[in-house]
């Protein structure tokens, strides 16, 4: 009988500038319904791609979308969208619509959203669209409209969506299957702290597997299985309470031997690794343990993974069997187990013979043994290019499978790789990445540029990824042209390096550069001025066209970098528009400038009020921007001054104060240097900076690190320790735990946080503390305390102590 077809659909509104991330939501579609199509649950992920041109208003033909929608995710970065005809875009008058109707019926659909991280020198100059971006953005916080987070780049984005849909698309699933919780286990954590008979209980002891009647003839592991098989038979024949552990043992050999049993759930592994020192494993059980934990090694990344195993299949007993069993699991029909194979073999740099030829010393023709050796050999080489064949054809283009043979081939491989390009069963596309990898291995980067992973690439390319920077220095100018747009931009920013130092730089070029927002590329342009006057006149024309306000500061750089000041002072007197050339005299000479800066900042400024007095009446928004851009400069100056006084210090934190977008980030990097600097002189102390509550704000979420490796951290640590943004919370609640005083009580009593990211923290730092001894006493008694625990912190003290990783560096030692 066919299974009951549960929907959930997902409407995504965003403006235009995030297609990348809308491609990597399509992906997650794809990825979410082959988890659980077999559960009777589809995703559906719609936004205006979906409706076809017609005639009418085309947000009319949205809208309908967001009416039938389960659930709203709104993303975010720094475009708000075109006006329509009710709202001021469209991404707007969807929200809203989303909005009302969850008002109304109290429920659905959900909303999330999801605000891209922006580089803080953007903010400086932010203009209409990105103003209405953070308007918006305060709004959602301050009212607490929704839930909504920030995200990095795609593959964060994906990650922080998933976790968001989950939830919705696991009750669906159970109104399909009702019976079915234990097989949504791994969508939890924690674990509750009551022992009942509950499908979510915590693990108990295990159940002495001695017993009399199991035969002798059995293995540990098979005397086990009839220990609890009897153990379960007699609590419906005898009418007695069911002994948990039996009944995990059981569904694990169950599951083990069911051919249609995926993966185990999340609680059952943890309950069975609680145990793990009376647990022995059948062939197949570790086989479905493997499953369960590639799976989710390959979905998220190391502080989210909730599958413990090394401490029951430990790597060092399983010895070439774990790395035979790593090389058959690429074949697993579930494709998310063989993306976390991958990934695994790709970090832990595994070759299993069945993908890579032996570095063995060659065979001696007078031995039967030898010559046997060398047959098997030969027929194992054989079905390699077949086998990759397969891998490729699951993951073709530039996915795991090209970055995992890319990550860990070796010279001596190519002959291998080549016949693997050869197969007739990979598609063009893919046969000619792998021709170019194996170039660019050997030396040939005349076509390095077509591996390039895009822009939202993940950590699934990085090998890719790096292969490309490190070709970079060799390629040509055409080359590097070619990597600025459309690819990741770890790659785009060493491509646009490349083209600063060495070659002419076109206004297209200068443009895309630019839109890199990339400190470094930045530096670099203003070190090619300092190098070349004559060049810097053209970039400075071409970046005034291009962005007036947005590139000031590094027009700024490159006139202090290029021009005497005698020529800067009278371009300065005839500017009217700008501060532009004042902040370059102050970059050039501070110390000059000391007494005009404390003027600006002061409000007291003769240049500075004359030049924004004709502009008052009709360009405020003019004045208002020359204003902040001459503040932020003032307060670098301020902070560069041979002596640091209270009254400058009071000056920077007065215009922090003043919670401006243009000058918040120079003010506050004035602040963390001047502090510093009064730290570190043993006759100084750093003065009471009053009340800093304005440093309360997401647009401080950017730059907690700032901070809080600075010796500001002490005081604006409690400002964010209660603070409503849980960025700023979680930022000081990890300085906390890394601080020495810490003690370790507190430490593990942190582990048991609900917060994720500080569990962590806490378990990092006892992992630099504690020796292994002490850390597994940790392991034994974490989930024995009565109160709810958290799998994180089980698999990541189970891949420190047990890991492969952990068996590889004893190896070495050895």
């Amino acid at each position: 009988m066919e299974k009951e077809l549960r929907e959930l659909r997902v409407f995504m509104g965003s403006p235009g500038d995030l297609t990348d991330e809308r491609d990597a939501l399509r992906d997650l579609e794809r990825r979410l319904n082959a988890m659980f199509r077999a559960r009777g649950v589809r995703v559906s992920i719609e936004g205006w791609e979906e409706v076809q041109p017609d005639a009418g208003a085309p947000q009319e033909l949205i809208n309908p979308l967001v009416h039938d929608c389960d659930v709203f995710v709104g993303l975010l970065n720094m475009r708000w969208g075109t006006p329509t005809d009710n709202e001021s875009s469209g991404f707007s008058e969807e929200f809203n619509i989303a909005l009302r109707r969850r008002t109304e019926n109290g429920t659905a659909p959900a909303i999330g959203m999801y605000f891209r991280d922006i580089d803080p020198d953007r903010l400086r100059d932010t203009g209409p669209q990105l103003e209405a971006v953070l308007a918006f953005k305060e709004r959602v916080e301050a009212e607490r409209l929704v839930l909504h987070k920030p995200f990095s780049n795609a593959d964060h984005l994906t990650l922080e969506v998933m976790n968001f849909l989950l939830p919705h698309v696991l009750r669906l699933a159970d109104e399909v299957s009702p019976g079915a919780a234990d097989q949504r286990e791994g969508s939890s954590g924690s674990t509750p702290a009551d022992d009942g008979p509950k499908a979510l209980e915590a693990g108990e002891a295990k159940s002495d597997d001695d017993s009399d009647d199991t035969p002798d003839e059995l293995d540990s592991a098979q005397r086990q299985i009839v220990s609890a098989l009897t153990s379960f038979s007699s609590a419906f024949s005898n009418r007695v309470p069911f002994d948990p552990n039996a009944r995990d043992r059981v569904t694990l050999a169950a599951s083990a031997f069911a051919k249609d049993v995926g993966t185990l759930g999340s609680h059952h592994v943890n309950r069975l690794f609680s145990n793990r020192d009376k647990l022995d494993l059948t062939v197949g059980e570790i086989e479905i343990w493997y499953r369960t934990f590639f799976q989710n090694y390959g979905a998220v990344e190391r502080d989210y993974r909730i599958i413990p195993i090394w401490g029951v299949a430990k790597p060092d007993r399983l010895g070439d069997r774990l790395v035979t069993d790593l090389g058959a699991l690429t074949s697993d029909d579930d494709q998310n187990v063989v993306r976390g194979v991958l990934r695994f073999m790709t970090e832990q740099q595994v070759r299993p013979e069945s993908f890579w030829q032996s570095s063995s010393p060659g065979t001696d023709a007078d031995s039967d043994s030898d010559a046997e050796d060398a047959l098997v050999e030969s027929q194992t080489s054989e079905h390699m290019p077949a086998r990759w064949g397969v891998l490729f054809e699951r993951f073709p283009g530039i996915d795991s499978a090209l970055n995992y043979m890319v990550a860990v081939a070796r010279p001596e491989d190519a002959e291998l790789l080549t016949s693997v390009a050869e197969s007739d069963t990979i598609d063009d596309r893919t046969r000619t990445l792998i021709r170019v990898a194996i170039g660019a291995m050997t030396g040939d980067l005349s076509s390095v540029a077509e591996i390039t992973p895009s822009r939202y690439s993940g950590n699934d390319t990085t090998a890719v990824r790096d292969l490309v920077v490190n070709s970079i220095p060799q390629l040509s100018a055409e080359q590097c042209d070619g990597l600025l747009t459309a690819s990741h931009r770890t790659i785009a920013r060493a491509a646009a390096l490349q083209i600063v130092s060495r070659e002419d730089v076109s206004p297209q070029q200068l443009k895309t550069i630019f839109e890199l927002g990339s400190a470094d590329v930045e530096r670099a342009i203003v070190e090619r001025s300092r190098r070349d006057p004559n060049w810097s006149v053209s970039q400075i024309q071409e970046l005034t066209e291009l962005d007036r306000y947005g590139s000031a500061d590094l027009v700024s750089r490159i006139l202090a970098a290029t021009q005497p000041r005698e020529a800067l002072e009278r371009k300065n007197r005839d500017e009217t528009l700008s501060a532009t050339t004042w902040v370059a005299l102050t970059i050039q000479d501070p110390e000059s400038y000391l007494e005009s800066a404390r003027n600006v900042l002061d409000d007291t400024s003769d240049w500075l009020n004359e030049r924004n007095a004709p502009l008052m009446e009709k360009y405020a928004a003019i004045a208002h921007s020359t204003t902040a851009t001459a503040r932020g400069a003032a307060c670098t100056v301020l902070s560069q001054a041979a002596e640091v006084t209270e009254a400058d210090v009071e000056r920077v934190v007065t215009e922090l104060r003043r919670d401006s977008y243009v000058s918040r980030i120079s003010a506050l990097r004035a602040l963390v240097a001047m502090v510093s600097r009064l730290d570190a002189d043993p006759d100084r102390t750093v003065p009471n900076l009053g009340d800093l509550s304005m440093l309360d704000s997401f647009r401080f979420s950017d730059d907690t690190g700032l901070v809080l490796d600075s010796p500001l951290a002490g005081m604006v640590a409690p400002v964010w320790r209660s603070s409503e943004i849980q960025a700023l919370r979680e930022a000081s609640g990890a300085w906390e735990l890394r601080q020495p005083e810490m003690s370790d009580t507190d430490l593990e009593e942190s582990l048991y946080l609900d917060s994720q990211h500080l569990r962590m923290a806490a378990l990092d730092q006892l992992m630099s503390r504690w020796n292994d001894t002490q850390l597994e006493e940790l392991l034994n008694r974490y989930d024995d305390q009565d109160r709810p625990w958290w799998y994180n912190i089980i698999a990541a003290l189970d891949d420190r102590l047990y890991g492969f990783g952990r068996q590889a560096s004893n190896e070495d030692g050895e």
